[in-house]
């Protein structure tokens, strides 16, 4: 698909982890921790409705330096939502968080709604999805998926909720030493 950013230059040594579907009271403050613990700056995909919940979740998440961008306002999949539903979701989720990045949920969108949305916004998918939010795929198995797949320029999909916040610190905790130590910066935000 054109108009979509799959991954950054390729030409940097540099990757980009973001995490979608937050912010979450249960896991983002400790997920703040754990980044701010290793260095690293992420962005942060939230949901339009759980931002608007906790305001002081998306700021601390500002104010730790790391960049907030739309997620969509509910967490719609564009293949099965109106475009004009979808289109709402998309702009009021960007209006509430202040942002021209846009991620679509699930990573669908439709070719009529991405034709429109990248006119307005860079919609960024990702080139490495480790599986975080699969039950049937463990940790070791999403910390080997990141590391055999992470290239230059990578962004990476990892998912800020409660649910999930066990097994994505366990591959956090594991990879991002490693990735560190192979990359010269390691999650600049996108931009």
């Amino acid at each position: 698909m054109k108009d979509v950013t799959w991954h950054l230059s390729r030409m940097e040594n540099a990757i980009y982890l973001s995490f979608d579907d937050g912010p979450d009271p249960d896991s983002t403050p400790a997920l703040l921790e754990l980044l701010e613990r290793h260095a690293v700056k992420a962005t942060f995909f939230c949901l339009g409705k759980p931002a608007e919940r906790h305001p002081e979740l998306v700021e601390q998440i500002r104010a730790m330096g790391h960049t907030v961008a739309a997620h969509g306002y509910e967490h719609l999949d564009g293949w099965r939502t109106k475009n004009e539903r979808y289109f709402e979701n998309a702009r009021r989720s960007m209006q509430l968080l202040e942002t021209k990045l846009f991620r679509p949920p699930y990573g669908r969108i439709s070719p009529s709604q991405l034709k429109v949305l990248a006119k307005e916004c860079r919609v960024v998918l990702w080139d490495v999805m480790p599986g975080d939010f699969d039950e049937g795929i463990s940790s070791d198995t999403c910390v080997l998926n990141m590391n055999r797949r992470v290239q230059a320029g990578s962004i990476v999909v990892l998912h800020d909720r409660s649910d999930m916040r066990e097994k994505l610190h366990s591959v956090l905790e594991e990879c991002l030493p490693l990735l560190k130590e192979r990359f010269d910066c390691l999650s600049i935000e996108i931009s």
